[in-house]
This record gives structure tokens, C-alpha cells and sequence, in this order.
């Protein structure tokens, strides 16, 4: 599938890191910036794009979830951390959220462990 590899290369596309995939990674922060792309349908969407280091290789996260972009707010370029992404039992089904710690920092135990990987998004 060389033609895929290479286009997803010109996109850009191999840097981007998706939580659906693997929920949880542990990456250098190294810089933010206020990003606009566009969605899907073409629709411009307000998010900030995360630059950071994985296994040493530069990667993106773009996101515009708020739980995601408040806590690592309170992190320093430079720094690791584990991202984790976790999906919530509400009454209403469920929600993703973000946790983020140092690497420095204890793990919390958990009331209850969702695998994301087997719930549908």
C-alpha cells in the first residue's frame, strides 16, 4: 500500500497521534500553538495542535477537547507525561475524557477500568 503510506506522509498525517488507537502514551512535551483546521465537512475547526516527542520521534496532537487542554496548561515544554484516555459510565451511555500526570508523579488507582479498545466510538 505504497500510495496510501506516501500520501498520508504529504499530509502530514504520520505525525498525528490518535488515543482511539493506543489510550495511553507517555511523550516530551515540547511546544503548543492555537491551530484552525478543517473538519471533515469543511467546517473550520478552533483546536490547539501539541507538539511532542514519542520514543524520540517528533509527533502532533491536535485537540480541542477542554479537559485535555486544561490540565496539560499546566505543564512545561520539556516535561513527560502520560496522556491517558478514559471512557466515563454516565447514565446517558458514555463520555471520553483525559488524564494527565507526570511521569514523576504516582499513578492513581482506579475505581473502575474501561478498555477503550472495546467500546465503539
Amino acid at each position: 500500500m505504497q500510495a496510501s503510506k506516501e500520501f498520508s506522509k504529504e499530509q502530514g498525517w504520520e505525525k498525528r497521534i490518535s488515543f482511539k488507537k493506543t489510550p495511553k502514551l507517555t511523550v516530551k512535551l515540547v511546544s503548543d500553538e492555537k491551530k484552525t483546521i478543517n473538519d471533515m465537512s469543511g467546517k473550520p475547526l478552533d483546536g490547539i495542535l501539541i507538539k511532542v516527542e514519542l520514543d524520540g520521534e517528533p509527533k502532533e496532537i491536535f485537540t480541542t477537547a477542554q479537559s485535555l487542554i486544561q490540565q496539560l496548561s499546566d505543564y512545561e515544554a520539556g516535561q513527560t507525561v502520560v496522556i491517558e484516555l478514559k471512557r466515563i459510565k454516565t447514565k446517558d451511555g458514555y463520555r471520553s475524557t483525559f488524564k494527565v500526570r507526570s511521569t514523576e508523579e504516582p499513578e492513581e488507582p482506579e475505581e473502575e477500568e474501561i478498555n477503550v479498545a472495546e467500546i465503539p466510538f
